[in-house]
């Protein structure tokens, strides 16, 4: 067995709104995962702790919820006029997947303060008491977000008496100002991809119900909530708890996903979790809030509900609360309805923690809907910091459900890669799935590979395919240098000799030798 000691990595664990998640310097990360691909992908899943079938992120950083299972990588701007480039993995809990496809707006509220702390900012633009407005370039979605950070003494100023519904303590208020946060690509040329106020989407299984579907802040779909039997006051045991609710919300979703454009298949909406949300809205009611404090109807303008990652958020996304308040601007869509109609530029909504303020300021030109600016306050600061340490590799799998999936992760760009079409067999069931996936040759445990095996690994990236043999008629596309020498099992000495004896692996350990969570086995 591998004794290498684990990889230290400089690392921040912060809380941004009601989020939370490890900040890396892009710098500090080993060198393969500096760039997308399946390194990246792996390291982040490890620092994280998925993918965990106990639902718990016992071993690793995460919180085993949507809000608290995430990462972000920070680097010099490569944008002019702007700060930082800022970049959001959402990590899946039990599944080895990280979503690249939208913001964590709760997030960037802690990039201003991260990049100050962490030198991004010239000393000269930093007052000893003020603010400092950190031009933050989004990555995933190439927006700019504006995030002022209060100032005391030089230092970031965390502390203070600004309150917000979701997080526990008060601390120094934090405003955030999206600026054009909508994805105009949709088919109907502007932030709402059908051309549409309201649709009539046809949801398999569930009927056809009104939506609004819009791209402001984060790709969003929103029902009415007495269209789909609820009152818009739940909290998250009433939705979770319920298969069946859930079930129809994913369907939902996967029904927006397609209307918009945002993918092809409803078999993609598996790799595409992260977006688009899901909300449902109603008029004002009184209800009393997760904490125990009654929101009374005569102080807010609508209820909101939303999904995140399958389960109802604890609170309210900071991407969806700038696609609540644009679409509260637009007379006429149905969050607009819920809240009374006419016009407004902010909108006071109730949540499951309580309320939020936020507010969207929105023109029409050409007959088209066009958002300009949303604003927020929330608030961000420093939970921990030093290092992470991270396994240089997995021996074996992690345990599964039965019949749970382990979806292969899509190349992110750079690179060549070997294309494979062989198939993996994930769950106690044996339960056989077909994927078509690109993985490059890439270790970020850099130069500690004991493997000399010219492609370092099998490019299927699970030895179930090929079993440690390099060829097999499950896996014609692999190399046949790729396992001759190690056998998949890492030790290259050690796989001759079992090659001369003529050893073979038996279906189960190679599937044991799989990892998990992406990493290798001839990298541990």
């Amino acid at each position: 067995m591998s004794s290498l000691p684990q990889l230290r990595i400089p690392a921040t664990y912060m809380r941004g709104g009601t989020s939370k998640g490890v900040f890396f310097r892009r710098d500090d990360l080993p060198e393969a995962a500096r760039v997308p691909g399946p390194a990246r992908d792996a390291l982040l899943l490890r620092v994280i702790g998925s993918p965990d079938p106990y639902g718990k992120h016992t071993d690793g950083m995460g919180g085993a919820t949507s809000s608290t299972s995430k990462c972000v990588i920070i680097a010099a701007a490569s944008v002019p006029d702007h700060d930082v480039d800022y970049l959001y993995g959402q990590v899946s809990i039990d599944t080895a997947f990280v979503d690249w496809s939208g913001n964590c707006g709760n997030l960037s509220t802690a990039v201003g303060p991260f990049a100050i702390a962490n030198g991004f900012i010239p000393a000269e633009r930093i007052p000893q008491d003020g603010t400092v407005t950190v031009r933050v370039w989004q990555a995933n979605i190439g927006k700019t977000i504006l995030v002022h950070v209060p100032v005391r003494g030089g230092q970031v100023q965390e502390t203070g008496d600004f309150e917000l519904d979701g997080v526990t303590f008060p601390a120094a208020e934090i405003v955030l100002e999206f600026v054009d946060p909508s994805d105009d690509e949709g088919e109907g040329g502007s932030m709402f991809p059908t051309g549409n106020l309201i649709d009539d989407l046809e949801v398999p299984g569930v009927g056809t119900l009104k939506a609004t579907m819009i791209t402001a802040g984060i790709p969003t779909v929103f029902v009415n909530a007495a269209d789909i039997g609820f009152a818009g006051t739940e909290l998250q045991p009433a939705i979770n708890e319920d298969k069946a609710a859930l079930a129809a919300l994913e369907a939902i979703r996967v029904a927006g996903a397609l209307r918009m454009g945002l993918i092809k298949t409803a078999e993609e909406a598996a790799t595409r979790q992260h977006t688009p949300k899901v909300a449902f809205v109603a008029p004002a009611r009184d209800y009393t809030s997760s904490s125990g404090k009654r929101i009374d109807a005569g102080s807010i303008d609508l209820n909101v509900r939303a999904m995140s990652m399958g389960k109802l958020h604890h609170a309210m996304m900071g991407t969806a609360s700038v696609a609540i308040a644009t679409a509260a601007a637009v007379p006429g869509t149905l969050v607009n309805l819920a809240a009374g109609g006419g016009t407004r530029d902010a909108v006071n909504f109730g949540h499951p923690s309580g309320t939020l303020r936020v507010g969207a300021s929105v023109d029409q030109v050409n007959g088209q809907w066009a958002v300009t600016r949303a604003v927020m306050s929330r608030s961000a600061r420093v939970l921990m910091e030093g290092w992470v340490r991270v396994p240089q590799g997995c021996r074996r799998a992690a345990p599964t459900r039965r019949g749970s999936r382990l979806p292969l992760q899509r190349n992110q760009g750079g690179g060549s890669g070997h294309r494979c079409r062989g198939t993996f067999a994930a769950g106690a069931t044996g339960q056989r799935r077909r994927y078509n996936a690109t993985a490059r040759a890439t270790s970020f445990s850099g130069d500690r590979d004991p493997c000399r095996c010219p492609f370092r690994y099998c490019p299927c990236r699970f030895h179930g395919h090929c079993r440690g043999r390099g060829r097999s008629r499950r896996c014609a596309s692999c190399p046949p240098c790729c396992h001759g020498p190690c056998r998949g099992s890492g030790r290259h000495a050690a796989g001759r000799r079992r090659a001369r004896s003529g050893a073979t692996n038996d279906r189960r350990s190679a599937r044991n030798r799989a990892s998990a969570c992406g990493i290798p086995p001839n990298q541990a």
